[in-house]
């Protein structure tokens, strides 16, 4: 090998080597804080997951909330203190949601106590969910896919639904495939207000045979829970989002969660060989 070469290479080895430094991060821990998941579905009983966060170093999963009182109440006077039901979660016995009431919440344990309020809207119906081939045929698509699942069609699914006029409405909606959840999509009528609406359900993955089953319950939410959900999407990181933050609670008493009282209609297509052509 030429000197000259050999020269340049040690060199270059050296510069590596004064450049490397080795950089310490403090990172402080911070106070654990109680996280609520609160769900009031319409003709359906409350259930409310209440855990606390950890440490950024912390290395266990959540751990439950437990032995806390925990207060449903419509503006009506009905009241119910929540059955523990298991470690955390806890569940309503004889209320139910019913659309155009407002709900509120109350959890006590110790030196917390978390407040929250939600209106439930009427909930708006699916016309239709359409389910057909996709013209896409994806990357692991055909006879040389590596997993049998991926051999199977990708399918494309349209809700068709009427978008109530001179209201405004906010969507959570909950795509299952074969009865366990797969994806969730949030919309508005921003744009559609009282018009017939086609959504596409985007979806690269959504591989499936004749006899699956697709689900779609359409959530009525209200505009502080939508802002929550949307809020949570983009702290997770994204091209257009900002520096990671706590997401937009309607929560009292807590940084985290949310309490969602909400309208619902359900959908379930099975898939026929017909879909699939």
């Amino acid at each position: 090998m030429d000197m000259k070469i050999i020269v340049n290479i040690v060199f270059l080895l050296i510069l590596l080597h004064s450049c490397t430094e080795v950089i310490e991060i403090n990172i402080n821990d911070s106070e654990p804080q109680v996280v609520v998941e609160a769900e009031m579905p319409e003709s359906d009983f409350a259930k409310i997951k209440i855990t606390k966060s950890l440490n950024i170093n912390a290395l266990d999963s959540f751990p439950a909330f437990e032995n806390a009182e925990v207060t449903l109440q419509d503006n009506l006077g009905n009241k119910e203190v929540l059955t523990e039901t298991s470690t955390g979660i806890y569940k309503s016995l004889s209320l139910k949601g019913v659309a155009g009431r407002i709900y509120s919440i109350n959890i006590k344990k110790g030196n917390d106590d978390i407040l929250s309020r939600d209106s439930m809207p009427q909930a708006v119906k699916l016309n239709a969910i359409v389910v057909k081939k996709s013209q896409f045929m994806g990357p692991s698509f055909g006879p040389n896919a590596t997993n049998p699942a991926d051999s199977l069609p990708l399918v494309d699914v349209t809700l068709l639904y009427n978008d109530p006029a001179n209201v405004v409405n906010y969507y959570r909606i909950v795509e299952y495939r074969n009865n366990k959840q797969s994806a969730i999509y949030l919309d508005s009528d921003k744009f559609n207000n009282g018009k017939q609406v086609k959504k596409f359900l985007f979806s690269f993955d959504r591989r499936m045979a004749p006899g699956d089953t697709i689900t779609v319950e359409m959530q009525s939410i209200s505009r502080a829970v939508f802002d929550y959900f949307y809020s949570f999407a983009t702290s997770r990181g994204g091209p257009s989002s900002g520096s990671p933050a706590n997401p937009t609670s309607n929560l009292s008493g807590t940084r985290l969660g949310y309490f969602s009282a909400y309208g619902r209609h359900r959908l379930e297509v099975i898939l026929t060989p017909e879909m699939l052509k």
